[in-house]
């Protein structure tokens, strides 16, 4: 049995209008009908999902789920990992960054601390004592929004949490959590040797991930530093399962 997570945006789904390729969703029902397990790995929280649905019309079913860059970790439904931010490290960057448009990704559903449009249902924040009822998985901030550029800046070098950049946002994220870190802990729950594990992803958020599997890919158009984590470079989903196919066969 081979457990392979994959990341969601521009891996599984395609933003440049390609959206979920068939070829992709073919391999990945023929993989899991072989006894193995694929699961989505994204910085996007639980609060998303409906959308990640509407995105792939059924066409793809998730035996597991790392939510929020490792902060959220679910099973069949059930919990098995958490972990949060500090609630006074966000209302110290909300209040140091008023002008800053920040996505607060907590267990009760998205918060945003300015009028924003999501793919998912959000509210705005009315009072930071909402942080409290509940866990704050993350907070996401676009930094190709001058303000919230600004704020990475000032607290990307926080002891407090850890950013993980895709190509569109800078995370903060729990300092015990990480892609990598979800993917494995999915592993023993499931008693899957880590030697079994595979990773697909194509942006910073994803190195943990990759690095931690045992097979790893990516594409030929993402960063140098992913390219070089990982081990294989292909076109999508679909080719690396059939790589992994390929080497468990040679390994027989």
């Amino acid at each position: 049995m081979i457990i392979m997570g994959t990341d969601f945006d521009d891996t599984l789904y395609f933003h440049d209008g390609r959206g979920l390729r068939e070829e992709d969703a073919s391999a990945i029902q023929k993989f899991q009908q072989e006894g193995n397990l694929f699961g989505l790995c994204t910085g996007r929280s639980p609060g998303m999902m409906e959308a990640i649905d509407e995105k792939t019309q059924g066409k793809v079913r998730f035996d597991f789920t790392v939510f929020s860059n490792g902060a959220c970790i679910v099973y069949r439904d059930q919990i098995l990992f958490e972990a949060g931010l500090d609630p006074a490290f966000i209302e110290e960057m909300i209040r140091t960054c008023p002008d800053a448009p920040i996505i607060i990704h907590h267990s009760t559903g998205l918060y945003t601390t300015k009028p924003m449009k999501l793919e998912a249902e959000s509210r705005m924040l009315e009072n930071t004592g909402q942080l409290y009822e509940g866990v704050c998985y993350g907070l996401s901030l676009n930094f190709h929004n001058e303000a919230a550029r600004a704020c990475i800046e000032k607290f990307k070098d926080t002891d407090q949490a850890v950013c993980a950049y895709n190509s569109r946002y800078c995370d903060f994220i729990p300092v015990d959590a990480s892609k990598g870190k979800g993917l494995l802990i999915m592993a023993d729950r499931l008693n899957v040797p880590h030697e079994s594990t595979a990773a697909i992803g194509d942006s910073y958020n994803d190195l943990s991930m990759l690095q931690c599997a045992a097979h790893s890919f990516t594409f030929p158009q993402s960063p140098k530093e992913v390219r070089e984590s990982a081990d294989w470079l292909v076109n999508g989903v679909g080719e690396a399962i059939h790589i992994l196919e390929k080497t468990a066969k040679a390994e027989l």
